[in-house]
């Protein structure tokens, strides 16, 4: 006798012969059914930020955005270099100086929307600090400036740049790097403006804009930019047991401009396994008085590599008019369609509606038994 798979709909085809007698009388009652969910939603993303240069080589940004990710920080460092228009290599992070900086801490899937509007802001201050000092040396219009790959460039060329650099060189004599090539680079205008007596620091902060209504409590939920999530998710249970397996798992989530596809991807597969644990397997118990049983990693269950299935993240990139260069959260909008699409799934594939988490296998095989009996 071969393995038996039930789909969901009732239909019944044979699957591939064990191979070995051991296994026939256990494929007797095996009964595995699959079902499949899609679901979308909606999530709101919603700082201050201190950034300074003058160091010959370094730009220094202090974030407020405090137990934030590497990804968090790398974002913020991109967007820093895009706006003075230098290296991402010429950008270095400090993170959480409370002699600098004050924060409310990292939640509500704000960091890239607001922390970046402050990060950009900051950067921007700096700009203009450097930008003020080559148009009086230069005797050139401000607007002309701009700024690539560490280099100044003079309404988009090259520009007459020979008595700064000058200068540059015999105020920095005996130093064994001194600048080459047909630009004027950052580091010499940055530095020059802060020998000036420029103290080139720049500070960002990004409040939204008022949101809602007058009336008491219109502000509840309101953000200048929502992200939008869909998931499918296809699940195998096992009917005899109750046993779920998690098959494949597919995000497409609109995160406006992707500062770093390689961290959205990360953030969008480390939410379906968040969503996976809290829907599966994470539980706080309690005893008769109060105290918690399972206060250990080792009894409080949260998924590992191999509870992974195949997981497909889709970017779907837009350009967010309120975000900073377009880009907006990836955080709690990709975790938060996981949960009902599981449930979804397992009731397409069961017809048992799940109303309590974590749906365990001994609870849901309960549930499964309990519509047996009304049948």
């Amino acid at each position: 006798m071969g393995k038996v798979t039930i789909h969901a709909r009732g239909e019944m085809s044979p699957g591939p012969a064990f191979g070995k007698e051991v296994w026939r009388d256990r494929a007797r009652f095996l009964r595995l059914v699959k079902g499949a969910s899609v679901l979308s939603q909606t999530n709101f993303t919603g700082a201050h930020c201190h950034g300074k240069g003058g160091s010959p080589k370094r730009y220094l940004l202090h974030p407020e955005n405090r137990d934030c990710f590497v990804a968090s920080l790398l974002a913020m460092a991109m967007i820093a270099a895009e706006t003075l228009g230098i290296p991402l290599k010429d950008v270095r992070v400090v993170s959480g100086d409370t002699d600098l900086t004050v924060d409310l801490g990292a939640y509500s899937s704000r960091q890239t929307l607001m922390t970046g509007h402050a990060t950009k802001e900051a950067a921007e201050r700096v700009r203009v600090h450097i930008v003020n000092y080559l148009a009086e040396a230069m005797g050139c219009d401000p607007a002309s400036i701009s700024f690539r790959n560490g280099t100044v460039r003079f309404d988009g060329g090259a520009g007459d740049f020979e008595k700064i650099r000058s200068l540059y060189i015999k105020e920095h004599r005996g130093w064994t790097d001194p600048p080459t090539g047909e630009y004027l680079t950052f580091r010499e205008a940055a530095r020059l403006a802060y020998l000036r007596g420029e103290t080139l620091v720049g500070t960002g902060k990004y409040k939204p804009p008022r949101l809602g209504g007058d009336y008491k409590g219109a502000a509840v939920g309101t953000s200048p930019a929502y992200g939008c999530s869909a998931q499918v998710v296809e699940v195998t249970v096992d009917l005899e047991t109750g046993q779920i397996t998690v098959d494949n798992m597919t995000d497409a989530h609109d995160c406006g401009l992707a500062v770093n596809k390689a961290s959205v991807e990360g953030q969008m597969q480390g939410s379906l396994s968040m969503g996976l644990g809290e829907c599966l397997f994470e539980e706080v118990k309690f005893d008769a008085h109060g105290r918690i049983v399972n206060a250990s990693l080792g009894e409080y269950r949260i998924p590992t590599a191999l509870d992974m299935p195949n997981v497909k993240t889709i970017i779907v990139e837009s350009n967010e008019p309120n975000g900073p260069y377009g880009a907006k959260e990836v955080g709690e909008g990709a975790i938060m369609p996981t949960i009902p699409a599981m449930l979804n799934a397992i009731y397409d594939a069961t017809g048992v509606r799940m109303t309590e988490l974590p749906c365990t296998s001994e609870r849901l095989y309960m549930a499964i038994k309990a519509q047996e009996k009304k049948k």
